[in-house]
């Protein structure tokens, strides 16, 4: 599948910065808000690097895991309905993948 955004792995540059920019220099975000402080705008590009470099990874592990709990589930009791917080796992995994 083709991806609809920029590629990671992302960084901040601090010229005139704070901006997000993706592996080829390329400007990703401009996190330059006039009203909040220098450190506000710093910690939120920040916090935007960290999350999509690492969003795949998360997701992946997300599957995972879903498919080995859900593979432990059905060995113990086919009948058996699994936890809520299993069909949460399952909504938000295809909730990361809706427009990638």
């Amino acid at each position: 599948m083709e991806a609809k955004y920029t590629p990671s792995q992302y960084h901040v540059g601090m010229k005139p910065g704070p901006i997000v920019y993706g592996p080829l220099g390329e400007m990703v975000a401009d996190c330059h808000i006039a009203t909040n402080t220098r450190e506000d705008n710093c910690n939120h590009a920040a916090y935007i690097v960290r999350a999509c470099n690492h969003f795949e990874g998360l997701l992946d592990a997300a599957k995972s895991a879903h498919a080995a709990i859900s593979e432990i589930i059905d060995a113990e009791d086919p009948f058996d309905m699994p936890p809520a917080w299993l069909d949460d796992l399952e909504q938000a995994i295809a909730a990361s993948e809706e427009d990638l």
